[in-house]
């Protein structure tokens, strides 16, 4: 201990540096170690409650670490005799840093606010698959910051929203009910010509009998409406999970295609006919032009007058 007084009285400056690096290292430390117990707690919840809580995590562990890291940076700094009387005159008057702070970065206060309540109510988590209507925005949650949140585009891009447009949109959310099937419709016509209970049995046998399927069984096949080219059916294809309904959605247009082509039942498809009277054979007469004569007709009319 005294070699040490004699070593901070002959060179102060190199013992306040060495007093900053080991504040700094154990800050470091201990910011690991926070890191790594969070990390088991959350570990342990997601067990216990089987739905872990990757946003709160995040978030929580973001706010402690950060304070964490401040606390380390105040002390380091204290200890440079000349430095403490400032750093002391800074938290003195940090009420009044605050407001000036929170009237300077609003926008982002209210983005960490956002963060906050996001991680409480839990509207979506990492790896759900969510909608924002209002924005055209449909991905997967990726990740979330203090400040954003990332989504991940069904093409692979990634959009940086801000946590206060995740926090006041309207959010759909496909996995927030949690062992719920995902649900859409198959819809197809079919000519007035064809047979429609017979239409009807195979569009419920081939959606059945899909292997991706796990919806009831029998299903009904609504006729839902009359349209001028056929007549419009509708069944229902559930299925597990949002990307597995998107296959066999896919799968059963396909075999609807090959077992109604089969079965002697037509689908009505618009043709369009194109005939380009400015082209005449060898021989054919130009067709009388019907309706009010042009300019140059009115004028030699008058003229023969």
């Amino acid at each position: 201990m005294k070699a040490l007084q004699e070593f901070a009285a002959e060179m102060p400056i190199l013992y306040a540096v060495v007093k900053i690096v080991l504040v700094l290292i154990i800050t470091r430390l201990l910011a690991i170690l926070l890191k790594f117990i969070l990390k088991k707690a959350e570990g342990a919840r997601a067990k216990l409650t089987k739905r872990p809580n990757y946003i709160g995590y995040k978030l929580l562990n973001s706010v402690l670490i950060i304070a964490l890291y401040i606390v380390g940076v105040v002390v380091a700094v204290k200890q440079v005799p000349a430095l403490s009387t400032a750093v002391t005159a800074i938290l003195a008057g940090s009420g009044l840093l605050a407001v000036a702070l929170g009237f300077a970065a609003q926008e982002s206060v209210g983005n960490l606010v956002s963060g906050v309540f996001i991680s409480i109510f839990r509207p979506f988590d990492v790896g759900d698959r969510i909608q924002i209507r209002t924005q055209d925005i449909t991905g997967y949650i990726e990740d979330i910051t203090l400040r954003h949140t990332v989504i991940r585009t069904i093409l692979g891009t990634r959009l940086i929203v801000p946590n206060s447009v995740m926090g006041s949109a309207v959010v759909e959310n496909t996995n927030f009910a949690s062992g719920e099937p995902t649900r859409n419709f198959v819809d197809v016509q079919v000519s007035y010509s064809s047979d429609l209970s017979l239409a009807r049995r195979l569009m419920e046998e081939v959606v059945t009998s899909h292997p991706l399927y796990v919806g009831p069984k029998p299903q009904t096949v609504f006729v839902r409406q009359f349209d001028a080219s056929g007549i419009a059916l509708r069944a229902t294809m559930v299925t597990r999970t949002v990307d597995e309904n998107f296959v066999a959605c896919s799968e059963v247009r396909q075999k609807l295609k090959e077992t109604f082509d089969a079965n002697g039942v037509t689908i009505p498809f618009t043709t369009v006919t194109i005939s380009n009277l400015g082209e005449l054979s060898v021989g054919q007469e130009k067709p009388e032009k019907k309706g009010p004569p042009d300019q140059t007709e009115l004028v030699r009319n008058k003229s023969d007058d």
